[in-house]
């Protein structure tokens, strides 16, 4: 089966990042009886009317426009040849400054020192629909407003929660955007640190970071070509170099091997027992539960892991099951979104659900953005960069002190 292009992969990630996060909002916080009570037999299975995103989506956006950015003013860079991949501090200062653009719409204040400069700037915050507070993270909102930028050396907290995953699928884009001619391996080394870098401005613990480097690099393999599970393998082979990567590795891998085992089961069950209310989501959403409520990092990647594996190339059937079960739907159906998107790309999502999420058009043109992200094509002013921060030299005190390692 032909590939879609890579436009309408770039296009399918994000935007079905999005239309996950809003079939998986109304049932966050509810217990799979009751939701499938509530919505019958297979649960909830369309968007409401507005299909709105949350944070998720939104933080999603920002990091986009902090990646565009980075590109465009030289600071994120492909390594040479036979270097191991780095992520600068200007570059993790650019995604910083973009988050806590995201903060002030969230009607919050910083303690970072050009707060009040910066969280006007950009085309991104002009959009008042972006305003909106959907039950965002604490961890992400009160990490924003400490005014410190998190590393994997400077940590802010031991939070593991799953505020750090949901976001960071454009470090996979960005990097098939402006280097489409590196090998796989190369461009998914450079995403898994862009998404552990991205993650871990606010999410301290392993956990919390390892999976969005994850993410990144398992939509990365998808972009190059590989089948999901080649690029899960793959990117666990990257993750297995860490030192604190076994609590992600081992989620992971129960993940995977939950989702194989139930897809055989599924293919080989007659067709009666496939039908409407034969009992098989009820029996997806316990086996969901085995891996957890996706409330922290591992789980909600590996949620999405499972229904992805277990859906192949049906992105509704995936997205239904990565929503309805007893935790972070709406999380778990982003990051679903996300995966399923980049494999079978924008023709891939059924043609009712785009229109019906609320902003979609913004999302596809971020996406579009990405796909074009080269430093000639990123400096304009509705991508900001930090120029003028990094000339007048104020940084935190520690930023200016000590360069991440990661490593």
């Amino acid at each position: 089966m032909a590939l879609p292009s890579l436009q309408s992969r770039f296009e399918g990630c994000l935007l079905g990042g999005a239309i996950g996060d809003a079939l998986g909002a109304p049932v966050e916080f509810q217990n799979a009886h009751t939701i499938f009570a509530t919505y019958g037999p297979k649960g909830i299975t369309d968007l409401p009317q507005p299909g709105t995103f949350t944070d998720d989506t939104q933080m999603t956006l920002f990091t986009a426009e902090g990646l565009i950015s980075a590109v465009g003013h030289q600071y994120l860079q492909m390594p040479p040849q036979g270097s191991s991949p780095k992520i600068t501090k200007e570059a993790i200062s650019m995604l910083h400054q973009s988050y806590l653009r995201w903060l002030a719409t969230q009607q919050m204040e910083s303690k970072y020192e050009m707060f009040s400069i910066l969280k006007s700037s950009g085309w991104l915050v002009s959009h008042k629909e972006l305003h909106r507070r959907e039950a965002p993270g604490k961890t992400c909102l009160s990490a924003l407003a400490s005014g410190r930028i998190g590393s994997r050396t400077e940590t802010l907290n031991n939070s593991k929660g799953c505020g750090g995953v949901m976001r960071v699928a454009p470090a996979a884009l960005i990097v098939h955007g402006a280097w489409p001619e590196e090998t796989a391996d190369r461009k998914a080394a450079l995403a898994y640190e862009i998404g552990c870098a991205a993650a871990a401005i606010t999410h301290s613990h392993p956990a919390g970071y390892h999976s969005g480097g994850m993410l990144a690099a398992i939509i990365s393999y998808v972009l190059s070509g590989e089948e999901l599970l080649r690029a899960v393998e793959l990117s666990c082979e990257i993750l297995g170099k860490e030192k604190n990567g076994t609590e992600t590795l081992d989620c992971i891998r129960l993940s995977v091997r939950l989702g194989i085992d139930r897809k055989a089961k599924l293919e080989a069950a007659p067709k009666e027992e496939k039908s409407k209310g034969s009992g098989v989501e009820k029996l997806i959403a316990e086996e969901i539960e085995s891996i957890g409520g996706g409330w922290v990092g591992e789980e909600a990647l590996g949620i999405a892991l499972y229904c992805c594996i277990l859906a192949g190339r049906d992105f509704e059937a995936g997205l239904i099951w990565s929503v309805n079960h007893t935790g972070d739907s709406d999380s778990t159906g982003a990051i679903a979104g996300n995966i399923l998107g980049a494999l079978l790309g924008s023709e891939g999502i059924p043609a009712r659900w785009p229109n019906g999420v609320d902003m979609s058009e913004l999302v596809k043109e971020v996406a579009s953005d990405l796909y074009s992200a080269t430093n000639e094509s990123a400096t304009n002013y509705e991508y900001p960069g930090a120029l003028r921060l990094l000339k007048s030299g104020k940084y935190p005190r520690w930023f200016m002190q000590v360069t991440p390692t990661y490593h």
